[in-house]
């Protein structure tokens, strides 16, 4: 029979033999780095860790984990988590584990005021969250997609070695009246700055100061981001943020993060400009980027030939579930069960 404990260090080995079971040995949360980085390494705090273990057979049930987020709601930042990681081993299903550890962990989060856990579940846990642990599903994030070029799609898709010539010129772009820069650990600071000047575009939007982009992004482990930052009158005013990934067999240039000041329309698109070069110097034939049809980079995005996915042709599905934990200001908590104010990308989430 397995009982309910709290993580300390000597689970972490077995923790990961548990998602190498389930994932494999190739997956980001079954490698060490990784996970310490994401769990133990997050500026705004250390996950919340639940564990069933089974004492007569001395090992791991399953796992509950949530990490700290601050979000921006009006301007007020409140600590949130996001939910990530879910797993019960197979010869355990039906036992509870999920949505036992999961309670435990949010009484433990209600204690300690956090305000709300959000969360994008894959379609086998997303049952689970709404049935059982009331969650609310705040509706799904539309996937845009852009196709640069085809014959590069196909021979990522048939596995084909292409040419060695690359597909875009190292000319300088010209930009009148800005300035992009790649954004170093060098350099990172300039995203305090150009969050002082953001936090208010979206009623709800999720803290992108130096700390967190730098945990996010810039040191974590396994993970490959370019990142450009763009100034007018020498203040920052829009970045954007790729990957490159392989989604279904085939080299995606992914918009992992972008966000743009208001009525800088020209900012938006040199930020595209210069990822999409990016991406077709490195022979990427497809382009992709969570955002809300909404979003004043949604309409960049559709200006510069993305469309959205039809239902049917989606990978699975990207639902954004939310559960709240406590009250926020009076003003706030009237918003904050509304999607249409949240800003919110692949970035404020962890898999890609």
């Amino acid at each position: 029979m397995w009982e309910i404990v709290d993580y300390v260090d000597k689970h972490f080995r077995e923790m990961l033999d548990m998602t190498t079971e389930y994932y494999g040995e190739d997956n980001d949360i079954s490698n060490g780095d990784f996970v310490n980085h994401e769990y133990f390494l997050n500026p705004a705090g250390k996950a919340f860790i639940k564990l069933a273990y089974d004492k007569e057979n001395d090992c791991l049930a399953g796992q509950y984990i949530v990490i700290p987020r601050y979000y921006a709601v009006n301007g007020n930042v409140y600590k949130t988590v996001l939910s990530l990681n879910t797993l019960t081993r197979d010869t355990y299903r039906g036992q509870q584990i999920f949505t036992k550890l999961a309670e435990e962990v949010y009484r433990e989060c209600a204690k300690r005021k956090i305000c709300f856990c959000y969360g994008a579940p894959n379609p086998n846990s997303f049952p689970g969250f709404i049935k059982k642990l009331a969650f609310r599903n705040m509706g799904e994030i539309p996937l845009y997609l852009k196709i640069t070029n085809p014959y590069r799609l196909l021979c990522d898709k048939l596995h084909i070695l292409s040419s060695a010539r690359k597909d875009a010129s190292d000319t300088p772009l010209r930009m009148p009246g800005i300035r992009v820069v790649e954004i170093t650990n060098e350099n990172v600071e300039y995203f305090d700055q150009f969050w002082g000047r953001i936090t208010r575009k979206y009623p709800v939007l999720g803290v992108r100061d130096t700390g967190y982009i730098r945990w996010r992004y810039l040191d974590m482990p396994r993970r490959d981001y370019k990142i450009y930052m763009a100034f007018k009158d020498n203040l920052p005013c829009g970045y954007i943020i790729g990957r490159i990934s392989t989604v279904a067999n085939m080299r995606c240039g992914m918009i992992v993060d972008f966000l743009v000041m208001e009525n800088m329309d020209d900012v938006g698109e040199a930020l595209l400009k210069i990822l999409t070069r990016h991406f077709k110097n490195h022979k990427i034939g497809l382009l992709g980027c969570l955002m809300q049809e909404w979003s004043d980079e949604a309409k960049y995005l559709r200006k510069k030939g993305f469309f959205i996915c039809p239902h049917r042709l989606l990978p699975q599905p990207f639902p954004i579930i939310f559960r709240q934990f406590c009250e926020l200001q009076l003003s706030d908590n009237k918003i904050i069960g509304d999607f249409k104010k949240w800003f919110f990308t692949m970035g404020d989430y962890d898999v890609i």
